[in-house]
């Protein structure tokens, strides 16, 4: 911490204020995901400095070149010889956190039952943590972003697959290990479609991105809507395709956030992902039907 400035009180000696000092070492952060890998550098008080988007590399290639990859980024950087507090790795779940592996995500095969953590901080020869993309997202949601006002709160990312981090009681849900809140897979129609974790009808399934554009594809044929972007531009226009799709998405949303709301207290709900552009169509009819479908709905707004 260090020293800002003073307060002014009504009598005594003025309180000096202090605040978090940014520049007192770096942190790095490393990100795993379906579409690709991403690597940024952070000062103490959690602003990105730097950033780069990284190769498909495997496993074993990452490990290996991750000590060069980080040397490289830190000479982009001011002050590269500021002492580095860790790096902190984020991938799609199931992991086990506590002891450093990434166990079997689907669409996530590369890596699967892979110890990251142990090897690397052997190489890098400073702490290694990981932690689940969506639940990594609620905390910085919380600390940095408006969760803050929130003591329950769910973040939901929905990009190429559906993840979810949770606070209860202003604190981070940890279910042990961390093999829980996966809520991609959670079942909203048992008969339905087949999931890659074993299960069927799996929220995942039906309201990831790639799924909805893959409904698109078959219903529009030729000329679909290639991403998420161009669909809400469509369904905002005079496209009424686009608008049924845009429609169905929030059917899938809102059974899997019912059945969120009816099991916990919560006081919002917070979407992250591919859901943030454009979102106000979304966002209407998405919280018309949770306020119809929930048990509490005549007690409780969110």
């Amino acid at each position: 911490i260090r020293e800002t400035s003073t307060a002014l009180t009504a009598f005594g000696r003025r309180p000096v204020m202090l605040s978090i000092n940014p520049a007192y070492a770096w942190i790095i952060a490393l990100n795993l995901s379906r579409v690709g890998t991403n690597i940024g550098l952070a000062d103490f008080s959690g602003k990105i400095t730097a950033r780069n988007s990284l190769p498909d590399y495997s496993p074993a290639e990452l490990m290996q070149k991750l000590p060069a990859v980080i040397k490289d980024l830190l000479l982009s950087c001011p002050f590269p010889d500021r002492k580095i507090l860790g790096l902190g790795i984020t991938a799609p779940g199931p992991l086990d956190r506590d002891k450093g592996r990434i166990l079997n995500p689907p669409d996530f095969a590369l890596w699967h039952n892979v110890n990251i953590v142990q090897p690397l901080s052997e190489t890098l020869g400073f702490p290694v943590f990981l932690e689940n993309n969506a639940a990594a997202a609620a905390i910085a949601e919380f600390h940095q972003g408006k969760a803050g006002q929130y003591d329950n709160f769910l973040v939901l990312t929905v990009d190429s697959g559906i993840g979810a981090g949770l606070f209860l009681n202003r604190r981070p849900y940890q279910d042990g290990a961390g093999l829980g809140q996966e809520v991609g897979h959670m079942t909203i129609d048992w008969q339905g479609k087949a999931c890659s974790c074993g299960s069927r009808g799996c929220l995942e399934r039906y309201a990831a991105i790639p799924e909805l554009l893959a409904d698109a594809a078959d219903q529009y044929g030729i000329g679909a809507p290639a991403s998420w972007q161009e669909l809400v531009d469509r369904a905002i226009g005079t496209d009424s395709v686009a608008g049924s799709l845009l429609e169905r998405q929030t059917d899938y949303l809102a059974a899997g956030l019912v059945n969120m709301r009816n099991f916990l207290e919560l006081d919002s709900v917070i979407l992250a992902g591919d859901l943030t552009y454009k979102p106000e169509l979304l966002l209407r009819s998405l919280k018309r039907k949770i306020d119809c479908m929930a048990l509490t709905r005549n007690n409780r707004q969110m």
